[in-house]
């Protein structure tokens, strides 16, 4: 059996149901919906073939080809995709919702398998995901300077059983010139932005908990639109002793190849000045690890004050701490959300 379902129907039931995304291998790199499986029907050459065929040869000529291209793999699919199904159902999308996932959708479905096409395929998604940042959202902000320990105290509030939307870990990047030290994803920006609607779409409500970050995460940047609610949202700021940020920072940062980390800083040397620049590597390159974040910090604090002047026109609350305990601290920001709605 084949349904044909629309992208709400699609949404819930993606939840429960294997997906299969039948585009190229490529297409599916640049973005595809989070958890589906690659089941391309064509590799990312045979996909640009039949597109020349098409333009030069017509409809007719790219479809006896794509036969061609077909037949021998279709024993594999069959099996694969039996697999895969769970309690005998699949689901199936290609770019529109047109021949390739149709083809897919036939084959398994003489398998008995209740088979689930995506109306408007992966394109109808997108548009899903754009209309998903347009919500009237509610985020509550978790900020700081560097080293005060945003995302840990974001997710003491995930297991306090807040919502809460880790933007770092779905861009791969700390948010920094230092933020691609130990992660080795490379997040489309399409993806990205897929990733975060899947998010938001698991909420129960409107409100949630992000982390105060600047609008690009290295080549990634945020939403307009989350961006927009996210300036003129609540913040709740993480007010650490430098001294106790410079030992966090230590503890992230300083066991990475000094090669690296020179690298990050080099980055920042139009910003930090040449002076500071030299002194901050020579300082690393002779052990003198509190000089380098002296320097460092001096930049960053005073860009993160700068950027929270400039750019948040949201409440801000301030929450001082002698001593990094992030239970503690989502404990208390708590505590203010309540009596400020109230």
């Amino acid at each position: 059996m084949i349904k044909r379902i629309s992208i709400e129907e699609f949404v819930t039931l993606a939840l429960k149901i294997p997906v299969l995304d039948v585009r190229s291998p490529g297409e599916y790199e640049n973005g595809h919906v989070p958890g589906a499986n690659l089941f391309s029907l064509f590799d990312d050459h045979e996909r640009a073939e039949i597109g020349t065929i098409f333009k030069h040869g017509g409809q007719l000529e790219a479809m006896k080809r794509g036969m061609e291209l077909v037949g021998p793999k279709m024993g594999k699919m069959f099996a694969e995709g039996v697999e895969k199904a769970k309690n005998g159902k699949i689901m199936v999308h290609c770019w529109r919702g047109g021949k390739r996932s149709e083809a897919v959708a036939e084959l398994l479905s003489v398998a008995g398998l209740e088979v689930y096409v995506l109306k408007g395929g992966y394109k109808r998604f997108r548009n899903w995901v754009l209309d998903t940042f347009k919500k009237e959202w509610r985020p509550l902000v978790v900020g700081g300077p560097t080293g005060s320990g945003k995302t840990e105290v974001l997710k003491a509030l995930s297991r306090l059983g807040e919502q809460t939307l880790d933007l770092e870990e779905l861009a791969d990047h700390k948010g920094s010139s230092f933020g691609r030290l130990g992660n080795v994803r490379e997040v489309t920006l399409m993806q990205f932005e897929n990733d975060i609607a899947w998010g938001l779409q698991s909420f129960t409500d409107l409100e949630f908990w992000l982390e105060d970050e600047s609008r690009n995460l290295g080549k990634l940047q945020m939403p307009s639109e989350l961006w927009k609610k996210k300036i003129n949202a609540p913040m709740y700021v993480i007010d650490l002793p430098r001294s106790v940020r410079k030992e966090r920072l230590m503890r992230d940062y300083g066991s990475f190849p000094l090669q690296d980390l020179e690298e990050s800083i080099l980055r920042i040397q139009r910003r930090l000045g040449g002076l500071r620049t030299k002194q901050a590597v020579q300082a690393l390159h002779a052990g003198d690890s509190e000089h380098v974040l002296d320097q460092l910090l001096e930049y960053y604090d005073s860009a993160y004050l700068h950027a929270t002047q400039s750019h948040h026109s949201g409440r801000i609350i301030k929450f001082p701490s002698t001593q990094f305990h992030p239970e503690e601290i989502a404990a208390r920001f708590l505590v203010a959300k309540r009596q400020q709605q109230a």
